[in-house]
């Protein structure tokens, strides 16, 4: 199964790399790469993540937590395919997960790593990392729904990554991930990552 989930999510995540490339040179059949990309990742890659999520040793609290942030990428990525198509719904599917996600989740995060047994100087880093998700996600909500400080999120996220998070960031300790995380992890960011892309209109460059 793990090879399955590695293979379904690097290829998932290529091939929306590959309709966000169409999509920036406005080439015929982005919508069905962009399509078929999401799908793969909602419909085969999420439901065997939870599995093997379910079928490990972990405690019933992590597999939940973990179960919870699939279900909110699901949602999320999901409601992107909506909004892409012009389906009914897409809003509802992407305010609801963007809002689950930084009240809910990330405050989940943060006990998670609160109770762990990091060092101060770990869990530090992992706050600020989650501060910079929190803030990058309702920068992303307020444009998708068009609000009034889209921009002044986005210069206070990116103000803080640079200055405050990647300098700390790169003068802690780094924790290495085994392969199979590491993949995992990337498919994630490239994913969640390609789908914001696709948000963005670039019919007038």
């Amino acid at each position: 199964m793990k090879n399955t989930i590695l293979f379904t999510g690097v290829l998932s995540a290529i091939t929306l790399l590959i309709g966000n490339i169409f999509k920036t040179f406005h080439l015929p059949g982005t919508g069905l790469i962009i399509t078929l990309a999401i799908a793969l990742f909602v419909i085969v890659f999420i439901p065997m993540v939870v599995l093997k999520t379910f079928q490990s040793e972990n405690t019933l609290r992590s597999k939940v937590r973990i179960t919870f942030g699939n279900l909110l990428a699901l949602i999320g990525v999901t409601g992107v395919l909506f909004k892409i198509m012009h389906w009914p719904t897409a809003n509802i599917l992407l305010c609801s997960s963007m809002i689950f996600f930084i009240t809910a989740y990330i405050p989940i995060l943060l006990y998670k790593t609160f109770n762990s047994k990091d060092d101060l100087i770990n869990k530090i880093r992992w706050y600020l990392g989650y501060i910079v998700i929190a803030l990058f996600s309702t920068g992303i909500l307020f444009k998708i729904m068009h609000w009034q400080f889209a921009l002044n999120l986005t210069y206070i996220t990116f103000s803080f990554l640079i200055l405050v998070f990647l300098p700390f960031y790169f003068f802690s300790k780094i924790n290495r991930s085994n392969l199979f995380d590491s993949i995992i992890n990337t498919v994630y960011v490239m994913v969640i990552g390609g789908v914001i892309y696709t948000l963005i209109d670039l019919s007038n460059i």
